[in-house]
């Protein structure tokens, strides 16, 4: 009858050691990777919404509430545009020196932006209003301020829409941004050689660019040449190509218009109808033109063509003696272009 009573120090011993080895079979937890850069990649994913609702409120006429969104988002954010748009809401609200601060960070960060130079304007009107200029030292913004300066408007939402159609369009391809450029081009042209024209030709096809810089590009265009009416047995045609690059120089604020001159190196190859007789023409070729952008991704272009170089000939019939010649090119081209 003590055998039951017998076992009890046992079975506690059992009871007591079983949750521990519970607990010791269960796997470690995994540790969450909490690193510098994700922290700093969350700190600016935050500021940029707090910076967006800032700027909603600010649209809405709301600026001072606007300015309590922008205060936390330029303390987790460093993208100098917050800066710009909080003095915006200073200056609208009469704040002047905490305008002028934002408006210095803005210009001081970014003084290439497309709409730097609107922002030095307007902070050259507050330096005249508070007699501020002198107080300064050279920081990159125009230091000859004056009180007869540009009044601006200080309606937050004509600024911003101006300055947001301003930073789209100058920055496209087109203007003076990167990017690529493609179209469909059609040209007019004759050739010389010697002192006789040759029959009007034509040119259809297509273009390739990219802008590297805001005042240079790559191009490389394709397509079918023409000489003579189609279907005569002189008429001769076949597919041409050219590699070359080109120089811009944009005009007015947004850079909507701009000369350019290009030179290229390129290959026409010509086959006669009639007698199946080719030409390669061999030519370098330069093209001074004029562009029109509307809007941000799309233009017009019109240029000369002005080329030189050798002419070879193949498969000539019997009794054909044409060796080696040197032509002339003169013409014109039409292009659409669409940039990205």
């Amino acid at each position: 009858m003590r055998a039951p009573y017998t076992l009890l120090p046992g079975l506690a011993l059992i009871v007591a050691l079983a949750p521990s080895s519970a607990l010791a079979q269960e796997p470690p937890p995994k540790l969450v990777d909490k690193s510098n850069s994700q922290f700093t990649l969350n700190r600016e994913d935050r500021g940029q919404t707090l910076g967006d609702h800032a700027r909603a409120r600010a649209r809405a006429g709301d600026c001072n509430g606007a300015l309590t969104g922008f205060d936390a988002a330029v303390q987790v954010n460093y993208d100098p545009r917050l800066r710009r748009d909080r003095g915006l809401c200073h200056e609208r609200l009469g704040h002047v020196y905490p305008a002028m601060e934002d408006f210095r960070v803005y210009v001081t960060a970014r003084p290439n932006a497309p709409d730097a130079e609107q922002i030095r304007e307007r902070l050259v009107r507050l330096e005249a209003e508070t007699g501020t200029a002198a107080e300064r030292k050279d920081d990159g913004v125009k230091s000859s301020a004056t009180r007869d300066a540009p009044v601006l408007s200080s309606n937050y939402n004509a600024v911003v829409k101006d300055r947001e159609e301003s930073e789209i369009d100058v920055e496209s391809p087109l203007r003076a941004g990167t990017g690529a450029i493609f179209g469909p081009y059609f040209s007019l042209r004759s050739f010389f050689l010697g002192r006789a024209p040759s029959s009007l030709g034509y040119g259809v096809g297509g273009t390739l660019r990219y802008a590297t810089s805001r005042s240079f590009s790559l191009y490389a265009d394709g397509g079918y040449v023409g000489l003579g009416e189609s279907g005569t047995p002189t008429a001769s045609g076949g597919l041409a190509g050219y590699f070359g690059g080109e120089f811009r120089l944009g005009l007015g604020r947004h850079l909507a218009d701009a000369f350019h001159i290009g030179g290229a190196i390129g290959v026409e190859r010509y086959t006669t109808s009639r007698t199946r007789a080719v030409a390669t023409n061999l030519i370098f070729r330069a093209r001074p033109g004029y562009r029109h952008t509307f809007g941000a991704n799309f233009a017009f272009e019109i240029e000369g063509d002005v080329g030189i170089g050798p002419v070879s000939y193949s498969n000539l019939p019997a009794g054909d003696t044409r060796s080696g010649e040197t032509l002339l090119l003169l013409g014109g081209t039409m292009a659409i272009l669409i940039g990205f």
